[in-house]
């Protein structure tokens, strides 16, 4: 797919460079080109495929030749983050992604011409987790158009554990087990929670098993940092924590519906303690 941008009208060349001198750096040359002959905008498409991971671009900050609402201005932009967010003056704001995210151009100093993703919100505006993402401004146009080759491999991956999860939610375990041998289960995409997490908190033992026997991975740990045994242990004592609680509120029993909720999760905490699952 071409690489297009729905941007506002072009500028002169006099007006890049006012640009420049207005924030007191010198845009690399394969900047200014792209300023002259598309002015930023939105792209088409809009996902970038490096290969550190694919970022989804909202916007590159432009030029106004007329007043709009839509793109953001590169110079009264890159004044604020310098005055409200204190942005050092080594890098330039080129824009947003991943909704209000900030790319960051290098302009002075190591590295001029680099194309940076700044957590721009988990980082509390400050700059932690800033993370090259291309060697120049062309490289990072480039992979706009056309994936790197790491991003077609991680998609390829990606799509395999796919194949992969359907199998388990199909209960094709013969095909799971073959699946899971020919992967490198480390490399498993964080997308959503794990099948083994995802089974422990349904209490659904035979999945459990399943899984196991099909040679699934359990030596892995969920977004709290827990393991599978360590999940399956604090699924079983909160379960069992619901009916003295609602004894203490007034409930009277019986529970029958917690009870059976308890009994499926001791029995997945059995199963996974008898088979020696640390």
């Amino acid at each position: 797919m071409a690489l297009t941008f729905k941007s506002p009208a072009k500028v002169s060349a006099d007006v890049v460079s006012a640009a420049a001198a207005a924030l007191k750096v010198e845009f690399p040359k394969d900047y200014s080109d792209f300023l002259l002959e598309t002015n930023g905008g939105v792209p088409k498409p809009r996902t970038l495929k490096v290969d550190g991971g694919d970022y989804k671009i909202e916007q590159l900050y432009s030029l106004f030749a007329t007043p709009s609402r839509s793109v953001y201005e590169l110079v009264s932009m890159n004044l604020h983050f310098r005055d409200e967010l204190e942005l050092p003056r080594e890098y330039l704001a080129l824009g947003l992604y991943d909704e209000q995210n900030v790319l960051l151009l290098t302009v002075v100093g190591e590295g001029i011409g680099t194309v940076s993703a700044w957590s721009f919100i988990e980082s509390g505006f400050e700059l932690r987790r800033v993370e090259p993402i291309a060697a120049t401004f062309g490289e990072f146009l480039r992979c706009l158009e056309q994936p790197s080759d790491r991003a077609k491999e991680r998609a390829a991956l990606r799509k395999k554990f796919e194949s992969l999860e359907m199998a388990i939610i199909d209960e094709k375990w013969a095909k799971v087990k073959t699946m899971a041998a020919d992967l490198d289960q480390s490399l498993w995409p964080p997308s959503g929670t794990h099948p083994v997490f995802y089974a422990i908190e349904c209490r659904e033992a035979e999945t459990v098993k399943q899984l196991y026997e099909a040679g699934i991975r359990f030596d892995l740990k969920d977004h709290e940092g827990q393991s599978p045994l360590e999940a399956a242990a604090a699924s079983y004592q909160t379960h069992q924590d619901v009916i003295p609680f609602l004894i203490s509120r007034g409930a009277k029993g019986p529970f029958p519906d917690y009870e059976n909720e308890i009994a499926e999760a001791k029995a997945v905490l059995d199963y996974m303690q008898a088979v020696g699952i640390q």
